[in-house]
């Protein structure tokens, strides 16, 4: 049977989550969120073992959302027009 598979993740090669593993080294709190990394490269091959295709990868970083109404962020950025998810999104495909 077919199905999707589609999560995101934080990856080194997109700027903007590298200042998040910096900020995740020298966060030594007990209660801090444990982030974790992958690559694309980790990714391709997770899918091969995995007997899936991936079928799209994109960039945290790259503006593919269009916005049905604008809104303004937690930290008062305003959001408006095609925007960025944050973290990058893998989305695997198995064959029917």
């Amino acid at each position: 049977r077919g199905g999707r598979f589609i999560f995101s993740y934080l990856d080194f090669e997109v700027p903007s989550h590298w200042t998040i593993f910096e900020r995740s080294l020298h966060d030594q709190r007990p209660e801090r969120t444990l982030n974790k990394f992958l690559s694309k490269p980790a990714i391709v091959r997770w899918s091969e073992e995995l007997d899936l295709n991936v079928e799209r990868l994109i960039d945290g970083d790259q503006r593919w959302i269009n916005l049905t109404e604008d809104f303004h962020y937690a930290d008062g950025r305003a959001a408006s027009g095609v925007v960025e998810f944050g973290q990058s999104i893998a989305l695997l495909v198995k064959g029917e």
